[in-house]
């Protein structure tokens, strides 16, 4: 697929494109060979099918940013246990085939399925729910929506009325586009990335944690940007959002109008699109907080030195004096390592071969371990 900005890709065709994202920069981060394994290079990758852990966090996604699409998508799923308790309700073969032997009928015929079976017993007028057929029609009903299990699903419907009831999270998820797909190359190095959400102004990611070790809820979104790399992310994303914003990308494919004013927006701001992240702490627990990533510092003193100036002038004044945060330069230099890592190991590695450490023989000294550690 060619470099640009594609709205409304399949999931799963973003998965299958043979490019540089996020997590395969976090896997070469640990070592070339952890991405290799997991990478188009391998051929013996595991099959991409669906997870329902996979799944299951597509239709979070999708109810946390497009709910319309959510509801279009997925659907609850039709279990046992929304029958039980109601009265001549049969759900297995050994039931059914008792109620038609108390009807004279033979309780099954040989090579009767489950549901002719049941069938069978449906036409001798019996009026209680039977389960095969209750479930046969349903599966008929849903169409192509895919089912989720009973107690997600209400999950997933708490954690929509808990977002929606804070107006500032509320109204940073909504409104631009969601699932925005950007492919660009850089130095012969193919990239890709997936926006959860992209804005005229800023750009979000929604991230769920949980808080096990007790921390105070600040040190715990924390150290989650800080082990889980997310300030990576950050990074990573920021610097597509500039090649947008400096029109280095076209859309591509079909898009909205309001999906290309939305290009059109991001290329007209005269600043840095700002990084957000969005924290919902899992089991049911109404944490759900927002925090926006700083990736600039500017001279406390131009906000002094700069009252009664124009607007323009004071954003002139700060892009000439800021300074990178300390975490976009950690992210930066991270990523140039992981980059420079796949380059050299792509040149010396031949197609289907492993990429194995290069220097797998070494020595560990003091300097490998932190000194708080020895004291």
């Amino acid at each position: 697929m060619i470099d640009g900005i594609y709205f409304n890709m399949p999931f799963h065709e973003y998965l299958s494109i043979n490019r540089l994202s996020n997590t395969a920069l976090q896997k070469l981060m640990i070592s070339p060979a952890t991405f290799w394994a997991s990478s188009w290079l391998n051929p013996n990758k595991p099959s991409p099918d669906d997870t329902k852990a996979q799944i299951l966090g597509r239709a979070y996604h999708a109810a946390r940013f497009e709910p319309k699409a959510f509801h279009d998508q997925f659907t609850r799923a039709l279990e046992k246990a929304d029958y039980d308790g109601i009265d001549g309700a049969l759900f297995n073969g050994a039931e059914i085939g008792e109620a038609l032997f108390l009807r004279g009928e033979s309780k099954k015929k040989a090579g009767e399925t489950v549901l002719e079976q049941s069938q069978r017993l449906q036409a001798t007028g019996y009026d209680g729910p039977i389960w095969p057929i209750k479930q046969a029609a349903w599966a008929e009903s849903i169409g192509a929506r895919i089912p989720i299990p009973a107690d997600h699903w209400n999950n997933i419907l708490a954690d929509m009325k808990r977002i929606d009831a804070i107006p500032e999270i509320s109204k940073l998820m909504r409104g631009g586009a969601a699932e925005v797909t950007v492919l660009w190359t850089e130095k012969g190095v193919p990239f890709k990335a997936r926006f959860d959400k992209l804005k005229p102004k800023l750009f979000l990611d929604f991230k769920t944690f949980e808080n096990s070790q007790g921390k105070n809820l600040d040190h715990c979104i924390s150290d989650a940007i800080r082990f889980n790399r997310y300030y990576i992310q950050i990074a990573f994303y920021y610097h597509v959002t500039e090649l947008i914003r400096k029109g280095a990308l076209e859309v591509i494919g079909d898009a909205s109008p309001d999906e290309r004013a939305l290009i059109e927006a991001v290329r007209g701001n005269p600043d840095d699109l700002e990084a957000w992240l969005v924290f919902q702490e899992k089991r049911g627990v109404p944490n759900i907080v927002a925090r926006k990533v700083q990736l600039f510092t500017t001279p406390l003193s131009n906000r002094v030195n700069g009252a009664g100036l124009s607007d323009e002038v004071n954003r002139k004044v700060d892009r000439m004096t800021r300074h990178k945060s300390a975490l976009l330069t950690k992210a930066e230099w991270e990523i140039n390592r992981a980059v420079t890592d796949f380059v050299n190991y792509s040149e010396i590695y031949e197609p289907g071969q492993e990429w194995v450490p290069f220097n797998p023989i070494g020595e560990t000294t003091d300097e490998d371990f932190p000194q708080y550690w020895f004291e």
